[in-house]
């Protein structure tokens, strides 16, 4: 129990007279412990007994006492008081006595507390020690406790593990009877009852069946041993009524007006399980299914196609012949009658073939037909292959879905069946094809197929399906062969009509035939490679060799014309009409477009200079040849020696008198001169410009030469910029 603090109040006289008591028996108690003697004890005590010379004695730390005691503040304080420390020391030593006696009488005090707290704690540790004991006997029952579950954890254990066996054995034993007994339910479900739906289930039962006794785990049992031959019965009895149910439903396909897509997808594809079946118990019968399925399924497509190609053909546009070429062959004609061919060349709206994105709604041939419609055959070859690709693309996903397992899918063997499905009628389109390039001349319509090849190739491999990529394959080996044939004949017309220039020569200038058909089968071209640029660096080479030759023979064709202006209007008219043509066609940034306006331009500025020569040629030539001779840095009077002066001064007469007249002629001139009336008065200004121009630099000899005083009254302009009007 806790000891109460000790109270600081007097006690009163009969405590302290207790306490008295307690104070002399405890020193009674104190002297009884004490040795006796016989008198008082002597303490006899020699410097001598001292061992002054004890090597144990540290001085140092003597020293450090010394200097530690120094820095106490109580001996500092006395130190400075001048206290003597001896009897500074004695006083301590009354003190530490008197807290002595003071702490005995304490004790004395608090003994029988302290006694009774002795007493108290000798209870505790008996009560402990008894608790130790019954704990230690406890401990004990556990360990004998805990002995005991462990064993009944390993019989426990162990029983649940017979239980785990029995269990297993049972599960197993039943599952092997349950899968391995062939009832006579199953065997009259499947000899007996009607192939249909409900025959699916009798099956699978079977098929169950055959992989549990056949697997290599369970064949060599006595069950599977007896029950093997009877189940090879009923799978024969299966195949057969199988075999015949599909051979069936096949054969309905050809029958006429028969909707083939509703008969695969609602019939063979429901019972999907029959193929399945057939193909993993009798390889024959499956095969003979799958052949009779591909002879059908393709006989049906080729006289599908057949029919459609057909209805299409009826509505074909006559085609170009082989001479519509840039020059043609029988005539060299330059001018000649270009409506019989009048969309060989020019793309016009065939180009939106390219851009119809819907592959639902090929040509109806027999409604077109009603109709009197009429298409370009790039049109009916496109309607052709939506067809085939819809139609391959349908087909391609039941043979995966009908003759495939799912978990071995073969696609080497589904690529082996289309191709047979397919082949007959893939080469009716190859012939039909092929007939119509053989008759055909029209180069842009045999890039548009190229095109839609192309086009037709990209779906399909979006479409993961890579079974057409051989057919457009060779499609490509017919098509781009013949557009090269027919583009090098355009080449090879103008390269010969270039040796003979005067054979496509025409005394009139405003038509130009093999301008207008070089310039539409250049933009058609390019058109066509604004939409898709896959062959563009090949066709801009071919078309850099077609340009080449058409300038060389305008140059050649050019040249055989006279006077020299002629034949500038010659070329500025030809190069104008087909630069119109590629403007129209919104061709514009291309090699092509860039250098024949280059050459036109040259050829406008020497039609300019040639014209200006005719009525002005006095003021030019005079000018041209005066401007090397006087210099800024001469003085009129070194000038005029440089000059004729009097030249210069007719030339200035001569002008006043004939500039108007010189202007109407002109301007008569190129009006007659250029179709295009727009050309024209364009060429009509420059002319207009560079005649000031040529005047201001005759002024500018004059000045030169001192004289302008002289001819003011003669010269009837003033100085002006180039490009203004006269004044």
């Amino acid at each position: 129990m806790p000891l109460s603090p000790r109270k600081k109040s007097n006690p009163s006289k009969t405590q302290r007279d207790e306490d008295e008591k307690r104070r002399k028996a405890l020193l009674n108690a104190l002297e009884d412990e004490m040795p006796q003697t016989d008198g008082p004890t002597e303490v006899t005590f020699s410097i001598e007994d001292l061992d002054i010379t004890s090597d144990d004695i540290d001085l140092d730390e003597i020293d450090e006492d010394i200097l530690r005691f120094q820095q106490d503040e109580l001996v500092q304080k006395a130190l400075q008081q001048g206290v003597d420390l001896r009897d500074y020391g004695k006083d301590i030593e009354k003190e530490l006595r008197q807290v002595e006696i003071d702490s005995i009488e304490d004790y004395l005090q608090e003994a029988e507390r302290i006694a009774d707290l002795y007493q108290q704690l000798c209870q505790c540790d008996g009560v402990l020690e008894k608790m130790e004991g019954t704990l230690q006997k406890f401990q004990g029952s556990l360990g004998n406790i805990s002995d005991e579950i462990k064993t009944l954890q390993d019989e426990s254990f162990s029983m649940n593990i017979r239980l785990k066996n029995r269990r297993s054995a049972e599960e197993k034993l039943a599952s092997f009877i349950n899968q391995s007994v062939i009832d006579n339910a199953l065997v009259h479900n499947v000899c007996e009852e009607e192939v249909n739906e409900a025959y699916l289930d009798y099956l699978i039962t079977l098929d169950m069946r055959n992989d549990f006794l056949k697997n290599s785990d369970n064949v060599s049992t006595q069950a599977a041993q007896e029950l093997i031959p009877k189940l090879d019965k009923l799978n024969v009895k299966a195949v057969t009524k199988v075999r015949a149910f599909l051979l069936q439903k096949i054969n309905e396909l050809k029958k006429p007006k028969t909707n083939t897509q509703f008969l695969k997808q609602n019939v063979l594809l429901k019972f999907k399980y029959f193929a399945d079946f057939l193909r993993k118990n009798n390889q024959e019968a499956s095969l003979e299914v799958r052949n009779t399925y591909i002879n059908t399924i393709s006989t049906y497509y080729y006289n599908s196609f057949k029919s459609y190609i057909g209805n299409l053909l009826r509505l074909q546009q006559s085609t170009a012949s082989k001479s519509e070429l840039i020059v043609e062959k029988e005539t060299f004609s330059l001018w000649g009658n270009t409506e019989r061919g009048k969309n060989t060349f020019s793309i016009g709206d065939r180009g939106r073939i390219l851009d119809e994105v819907d592959l639902n709604n090929p040509i109806v041939g027999h409604v077109a037909v009603e109709k009197k419609e009429t298409y370009p055959f790039e049109a009916l070859f496109r309607s052709m292959h939506v067809l085939l690709i819809n139609t391959s693309t349908s087909e391609y996903i039941f043979i995966m879905d009908f003759f495939m397992d799912k978990d071995k899918m073969n696609l080497k063997q589904i690529r082996t069946i289309f191709g047979f499905v397919f082949k007959k009628t893939l080469e009716l389109l190859q012939q039909t094809v092929n007939l119509y390039l053989s008759n055909n001349y029209d180069a842009i319509a045999v890039l548009i197929m190229i095109r839609i090849t192309h086009q037709f190739m990209d779906i399909m491999e979006k479409r993961k399906i890579d079974t057409l990529d051989d057919y457009f394959n060779q499609m490509n080996l017919l098509l781009w062969p013949k557009f090269k044939n027919m583009f090098d004949q355009n080449l090879e017309s103008v390269r010969a009509a270039r040796e003979n220039p005067r054979g496509v020569l025409n005394s009139e200038r405003s038509t130009h035939a093999i301008s207008k058909r070089y310039a539409e089968l250049v933009s058609s071209i390019h058109i066509l490679n604004k939409r898709d640029s896959t062959f563009k660096q090949m066709l801009e080479a071919n078309l850099a060799t077609l340009r080449d030759a058409y300038i060389g023979l305008l140059e050649r064709t050019a040249a055989e014309i006279r006077p020299a202006k002629d034949c500038h209007i010659y070329k500025i008219n030809s190069l104008d009409h087909v630069l119109t043509i590629f403007n129209a066609a919104k061709v514009s940034e291309v090699d092509d477009v860039r250098e024949l306006r280059r050459i036109s331009e040259t050829s406008v500025a020497r039609f300019m200079e040639d014209e200006l020569i005719e009525r002005y040629g006095n003021i030019v030539t005079f000018t041209k040849t005066a401007e090397e001779q006087v210099s800024k840095n001469s003085t009129p009077e070194q000038n005029q020696q440089r000059v004729n002066l009097v030249e210069m001064e007719n030339i200035a007469k001569e002008f006043k008198n004939h500039w108007k007249a010189g202007v109407e002629y002109i301007s008569t001139d190129v009006t007659k001169s250029f179709s295009n009336l727009a050309v024209g008065q364009l060429i009509l200004k420059q002319i207009y410009i560079q005649l000031i121009y040529y005047y201001n630099r005759f002024n500018s000899v004059v000045k030169l030469c001192g004289k302008e005083h002289q001819l003011q009254t003669i010269l009837c302009w003033s100085t002006v910029d180039d490009g203004s009007e006269e004044t």
